[in-house]
């Protein structure tokens, strides 16, 4: 038998959002039922699979219909106004013919841009909240809220953290309804579904790493499955 190389490409699923992670778990599923070998060999570990696929997309239709969700995407928005604003506001204060004031602006700039700009607005909702705390939390240090007054964006700062604490609320009040219909949450069934995940890839991996009778079959399945993750990437 020929030597054939397949592994599974490395994918952090943890960073997908709630809908992403499904839609993807969803899509390795369909890939394994393509092959019918990977199933067979695999199926006690499949088995676990589906039945976490019916306790997640059951989650995921509750957090989707909650009330909160139109709430929720509105208060996401407002923060991210604020932030952008606040950035756009210590940016032109770079420009200004002030030295002392472009060099305080400067300073809280390189603040800024290393917690990010569109960057922080286009992360996962957790992970936007956490940002916006620390990134508020620098600048109201002693370090930095003497330049911050100086350029005159303690009010954007003030307005950042209110608009970021609202967002919280409304998430919080999110996820107490989506936990009222079931008693669990996407996050319960994702804990318990992506180890199982790295188990079945990892199989399939130790599969062709000695070179099996399905080794082919299994190396057919890996480099479809990566075609997925490189999708995703």
């Amino acid at each position: 038998m020929p030597d054939i190389i397949a592994k599974v490409d490395s994918f952090d699923v943890s960073k997908l959002v709630n809908s992403e992670y499904v839609e993807f778990m969803t899509k390795f599923r369909d890939i394994i039922t393509t092959f019918p070998t990977v199933v067979t060999v695999l199926q006690h570990l499949i088995d676990q699979f589906d039945a976490l696929m019916i306790d997640i997309n059951k989650s995921l239709v509750a957090e989707l219909g909650s009330s909160q969700t139109i709430s929720l995407a509105n208060a996401d928005k407002l923060r991210d106004q604020v932030h952008r604003g606040f950035c756009l506001a210590v940016q032109a204060q770079c420009c200004s013919l002030d030295d002392e004031m472009a060099e305080a602006a400067e300073r809280i700039y390189r603040v800024v841009k290393r917690y990010g700009t569109s960057k922080l607005r286009n992360g996962t909702y957790d992970s936007e909240t956490a940002l916006i705390r620390n990134v508020l939390s620098d600048l109201n240090s002693d370090e930095h809220s003497a330049d911050c007054t100086k350029i005159g964006v303690t009010q954007w700062l003030t307005d950042l953290e209110t608009t970021n604490n609202a967002f919280a609320q409304v998430m919080e009040a999110r996820l107490a309804e989506a936990a009222a219909s079931i008693d669990y949450t996407t996050g319960d069934v994702r804990k318990k579904m992506t180890p199982l995940y790295r188990e079945i890839t990892g199989a399939a991996d130790a599969m062709v790493a000695i070179k099996s009778v399905n080794a082919a079959d299994f190396a057919e399945f890996i480099t479809t499955l990566n075609a997925e993750i490189a999708y995703k990437k």
